[in-house]
């Protein structure tokens, strides 16, 4: 199957993008069903992984600008009148929860979670992939440059957030 080498690494970006294993499965599926579906139009101008990034970023991108909506939505400011999120449960923070929030990893791990979608990908493609920016800029059908800026907004903000804590 073409798809198969990429599918672990489009999976750990997803995850990156969206916060959640759950969602990123899905979203792994439906670009795979996306792209099964696509197969007659694939044009090939680009390979095949490259163009199956294209679309699960597309989905993460669209689902995330779903999230918003709904989390904006007059009738989801009701149900969490009492500042919980509408995307947890609610529950309070555990002990060990707590204590692993302030650990460096589990901070990087949140500042990295409050990056823009775009900002979040470029950040996992380039540092947990180790791509060059040619690369990103092929699988996020972006240019070079934009990817470049994506990048240094992401660590701009990733500093200011690590001088403010």
């Amino acid at each position: 199957m073409l798809a198969e080498p990429e599918l672990p690494k489009i999976h750990r970006l997803l995850v990156r993008m969206t916060g959640r294993e759950v969602e990123a499965e899905d979203l792994c599926q439906e670009a795979l069903l996306k792209a099964w579906r696509a197969v007659p139009a694939f044009q090939a101008k680009s390979r095949f992984g490259t163009w199956l990034y294209r679309i699960a970023i597309n989905l993460a991108l669209s689902a995330k600008a779903t999230q918003r909506e709904i989390a904006s939505s007059p009738e989801t400011f009701d149900r969490h009148a009492n500042g919980s999120s509408p995307f947890s449960s609610g529950a309070p923070a555990s002990a060990e929860t707590t204590a692993e929030h302030f650990s460096d990893q589990s901070a990087l791990r949140k500042a990295i979670e409050g990056l823009a979608p775009r900002q979040r990908a470029v950040v996992h493609l380039r540092v947990e992939e180790e791509l060059p920016f040619a690369l990103i800029a092929d699988k996020m059908d972006l240019t070079v440059g934009a990817v470049k800026a994506h990048y240094f907004q992401a660590t701009e903000r990733l500093r200011a957030a690590f001088r403010s804590a």
